[in-house]
């Protein structure tokens, strides 16, 4: 007997069983094993590369292992099947709407197994294998859309994520709103965000961090440098400062720079030891440093982590004491 078909609407994303009855389509039909069950009463009729690896991670296949953190596709993937079984009064929050919007997260929250999903009170609390429910007491909260998904506003899950970040992921998280491309909000608007929750879980770090979160990072790990300088007692150091020669000519922008020292800190990450043009375009900046009289200090991501971040700081705070001769 020849499969029934099905519509293109059916063939090209996630749909609930309760949508597909209701076209039509026969539950007999549904209970095929043509189609993926990434949740309780939603199916998808195959499975792309996309899903099985978001599938895996939550147990609908058994390869194992952290496919979550492979594939940001993957995640999103996981969401919209999500959102086919979705209420329409509930939204994504938490890590999850943290992820959606882009926002700079540790790596420990982005591999999480689960699904964020928040409902106002006094609708009942989402329940499925995956997701994490949660009920907002509060009557007023701002839902956007991120990736054509409902999702807390930024500005709210920043402060929902208070309660679960340590303070230099938190600031890290609050430099995304200001980072130099495409920052999305202000302090102000934070501040407010902040003032709002009250006696909320996390609130005290979310103050503390607010005084910490500078305009104009380019990465969290430049955010969490600035952090660990700052809580090891040494001063400051400036944000996206332009190193000029003395006819004006533009030499660089350190990711940190302490001017009156002339010393350069710059973070390597993966892309800077993987791509030959970054590597080649990375000495050359240091030599221009150098010939303009900069001292470079080069970071690594060991660097940020006990025992290393000892050394780090007190490299650094030695070249702060004994700058290069002629700079007193």
């Amino acid at each position: 007997m020849p499969r029934p078909s099905l519509s293109q609407e059916f063939t090209s994303r996630p749909f609930s069983v309760a949508e597909a009855i209701q076209a039509g389509i026969r539950p007999s039909t549904l209970r095929s094993a043509r189609f993926a069950r990434p949740f309780s009463g939603v199916r998808m009729l195959g499975a792309s590369d996309m899903y099985d690896e978001a599938f895996t991670h939550l147990g609908f296949a058994d390869d194992g292992d952290s496919a979550w953190s492979r594939s940001y596709g993957s995640f999103v993937a996981l969401c919209r099947a999500y959102h086919a079984r979705m209420p329409q009064h509930a939204f994504f929050s938490h890590a999850t709407a943290a992820r959606l919007h882009g926002m700079w997260l540790p790596g420990w929250l982005i591999v999480e197994p689960v699904l964020h999903v928040s409902v106002l009170a006094p609708h009942a609390l989402p329940r499925a294998s995956g997701i994490v429910g949660h009920r907002s007491l509060g009557s007023r909260v701002r839902v956007t859309q991120a990736e054509a998904l409902p999702a807390l506003a930024a500005e709210e899950v920043w402060v929902q994520l208070a309660a679960r970040l340590r303070l230099d992921d938190l600031v890290a998280a609050g430099d995304w709103f200001v980072r130099r491309k495409g920052g999305s909000a202000s302090l102000e608007s934070l501040s407010k965000r902040v003032a709002a929750a009250g006696g909320a879980r996390g609130v005290r770090v979310a103050r503390e961090s607010l005084a910490l979160i500078r305009p104009g990072v380019d990465s969290p790990q430049e955010s969490k440098l600035r952090v660990l300088i700052v809580q090891a007692g040494l001063p400051e150091p400036i944000v996206g400062f332009v190193v000029r020669d003395r006819s004006g000519q533009f030499i660089a922008t350190p990711d940190l720079a302490y001017p009156d020292a002339r010393i350069a800190l710059e973070y390597e990450g993966d892309g800077h030891r993987l791509s030959r043009q970054q590597f080649v375009i990375d000495i050359d900046r240091y030599e221009r440093l150098a010939a303009a009289g900069w001292r470079v200090i080069r970071v690594l991501a060991q660097d940020l982590g006990e025992p290393h971040s000892r050394v780090l700081i007190s490299r650094l705070g030695a070249a702060l004491l004994h700058p290069f001769p002629g700079l007193r």
